[in-house]
């Protein structure tokens, strides 16, 4: 049966979760420094870019050996996933980025394991049921479409917890979930969903809702200075009387 693992409308690989998220705590916490909101500011664009253009997955080979090392950091997170009922699927290759996947031992819940650019891992849990996708992630992600389900956890939140909330949030009555190429399978199908999904919205209210997931309860402060420096209107200087 093909998988019904699915990442979350970013499709991104789970990176958007932690990484944008991530980086935007780091820039509240230094928001005098010009230099971070500028670093803030190119990491969301780049984000946005990937999920709106096409995604191309596969299943790792003998030839990206040198890109499955970079995976090496996981291991404590792995053996943490065994420990907790997860195994092996295999490495998936998403364009210059690879992940590992996970399975539990009711077929119905993937682990997606990955890298971030600082060195840390993320994690991102994934299931279905026929159309519908459910995600459960430590912190923020962009918007996403209506057939998936994101729950977002405190970055806090420990490996159990995590696992439990998920099993709550998806149900039991999952998809199963078989092997690493039917992951592939359901990404690429998900992904031209959420693409398609994303173009079908008005640019303004597609950035209104990626900037709502991305800021959380910070939004009502900091939405509409975001939404204006993200289009590009920058302050202008009016001509005082008298």
């Amino acid at each position: 049966m093909a998988a019904g693992v699915i990442i979350s409308g970013a499709v991104g690989a789970g990176v958007l979760y932690v990484w944008v998220w991530r980086q935007f705590r780091y820039v509240r916490a230094h928001w005098s420094r010009q230099r971070d909101l500028t670093r803030f500011e190119h990491q969301l664009r780049e984000a946005r870019e990937t999920v709106g253009g096409p995604r191309n997955y596969r299943v790792a080979g003998a030839d990206d050996a040198e890109l499955v090392a970079t995976l090496d950091g996981l291991r404590g997170d792995e053996r943490a996933l065994v420990a907790a009922g997860f195994t092996r699927l295999g490495d998936i290759v998403e364009d210059k980025s690879i992940s590992r996947w996970l399975v539990d031992a009711s077929g119905r819940t993937c682990a997606q394991l990955g890298i971030r650019s600082d060195g840390n891992s993320w994690l991102v849990l994934h299931g279905s049921a026929g159309d519908d996708v459910y995600t459960t992630s430590r912190g923020g992600s962009l918007a996403n479409p209506p057939f998936v389900h994101r729950q977002t956890l405190p970055v806090a939140t420990t490996l159990a917890e995590m696992i439990r909330r998920h099993a709550a949030h998806a149900g039991p009555d999952g998809d199963r979930i078989a092997t690493c190429a039917d992951v592939v399978a359901q990404l690429e199908r998900t992904s031209a969903r959420t693409l398609a999904w994303r173009a079908a919205q008005p640019p303004d209210e597609l950035l209104d809702a990626d900037l709502r997931a991305i800021l959380g309860e910070h939004y009502p402060r900091l939405g509409k200075a975001w939404a204006a420096r993200m289009r590009g209107e920058l302050p202008r200087a009016t001509a005082r009387r008298g």
